[in-house]
């Protein structure tokens, strides 16, 4: 009799233990985040992650997916390949249904195979190589970030509206670096006299900060990342190239400590360099949902969030919504992924989560507005914000313009300026 009582508790507290492991409603969803703790992209990482935990407290706090609280499972990606792949490694292992990262995007490439085979759903909030558009994936990768095919085109607005006609590149011999110079290229209508894709390991840029001081641009762009940037702009400073000049940034500069970084005597050497960024609608639904993330980030973390956590934030409850919407497998996900993001009723975040738990056709609109994946997992609306650093080395907004307005009905981008030519501030020396 003490064998069959011992033998009714243990099947009573199994039964406890499965019950709250899962719901009727289904299995508890754990989703992984790969993202820059170390590396070039460290001062980014922390802020993408803590984007992505407060999107996971905030639908716990509202009653889980499919009943149950999600687990977020935290991993490095570094800058380098085989760090991210061990991180994809472990949370394969931990039995994730979907990753968020990689924030650059040759990591993020590096990933996508490994991730598709074992039918994990991929989305990275920064990624914006146009290679990611083409690359075969299996329907699994997804981005919130756009394609530098457009920022490309972007960047050529605005050095054409900037009177620029004879400028020189710099950019990293990766598929970010790559994407964007050969889309500016084929847009811009001036004269690119010189362009130096440089191996983003090296230890010094002298001979092609030389080669492109001595090309006769009159504009220099940077399509770089902080660490290897720095020392570019030191060799700059030192070939007499941040003097009577102009140098134009991407996304991957937009970083506060750059400035002090390169220059820590004098951050204001790059004050009133330009620079372009994707960011969010500026409709008022958009701005408000923007200015409720960003003081949720701010309470939770006690810091303003940093570039493209606002991304990251999005694309983490867009995995959720689709995992309530579906079975919450990798593959439940994936394939619910474009009707989550388009059609039905336009929702925020627990309107959304309603909708999706009553089988309803829903929209999620975002922190960065309407986001609607295309066919290959890219975001089909396009916001840009042109930037500048300060004299203090601090970045800030010139304005926002809708990527759309760049095109005429030729198809062929628009005369005439979107915003007024800028004059640089001049820095103390």
């Amino acid at each position: 009799m003490k064998h069959f009582t011992k033998l009714i508790a243990g099947l009573l507290a199994f039964a406890m233990i499965a019950a709250a492991c899962s719901s009727d409603d289904g299995e508890s969803l754990s989703i992984a985040s790969i993202l820059p703790l170390t590396g070039q992209l460290a001062d980014f990482g922390p802020s993408m992650e803590n984007a992505v935990q407060l999107a996971v407290d905030q639908i716990n706090e509202a009653g889980g997916v499919n009943g149950s609280d999600v687990t977020l499972i935290k991993k490095d990606s570094g800058t380098a390949e085989d760090v991210a792949r061990t991180s994809a490694n472990e949370a394969i292992a931990d039995g994730v249904a979907a990753v968020l990262g990689a924030a650059g995007s040759g990591v993020t490439t590096s990933l996508t195979d490994l991730l598709s085979q074992n039918e994990i759903v991929q989305i990275s909030g920064s990624a914006t190589s146009p290679q990611l558009s083409g690359i075969a994936d299996n329907g699994y990768l997804f981005r919130t970030a756009i394609s530098d095919d457009l920022q490309g085109q972007v960047l050529a607005k605005l050095l054409t509206d900037e009177g620029s006609t004879n400028v020189a590149i710099m950019a990293r011999n990766d598929s970010y670096g790559q994407g964007l110079a050969d889309s500016f290229a084929a847009n811009f209508s001036g004269t690119v006299a010189s362009r130096q894709d440089y191996d983003e390991t090296a230890s010094s840029f002298d001979a092609e900060v030389s080669n492109i001081a001595s090309s006769g641009a009159t504009d220099f762009i940077c399509i770089c990342f902080p660490g290897e940037g720095a020392v570019i702009h030191q060799a700059a400073f030192e070939q007499g190239l941040l003097e009577g000049t102009r140098w134009f940034y991407t996304d991957g500069l937009k970083d506060d400590p750059f400035p002090e970084t390169a220059f820590p005597d004098n951050p204001a050497l790059l004050s009133g360099f330009l620079g372009t960024f994707p960011t969010s609608a500026s409709d008022s639904a958009v701005v408000d949902a923007l200015d409720t993330f960003t003081a949720d980030y701010e309470a939770a973390f006690g810091d303003l969030p940093g570039p493209f956590a606002v991304q990251f934030y999005d694309a983490a409850l867009l995995v959720m919504l689709a995992a309530e919407a579906s079975d919450g497998t990798g593959l439940g996900i994936r394939d619910a992924m474009q009707s989550t993001s388009s059609g039905g009723t336009k929702c925020s975040l627990t309107d959304c989560l309603s909708l999706a738990a009553d089988g309803e056709d829903f929209d999620y609109v975002g922190a960065t507005g309407e986001i609607e994946f295309d066919s290959n997992g890219d975001p089909s609306g396009a916001f840009y914000e042109v930037w500048r650093f300060n004299v203090a080395g601090d970045t800030e907004s010139v304005t926002v313009f809708v990527a759309a307005n760049l095109w005429d009905r030729g198809g062929g981008l628009e005369a005439g300026p979107v915003w007024a030519p800028l004059t640089r501030q001049v820095p103390p020396r």
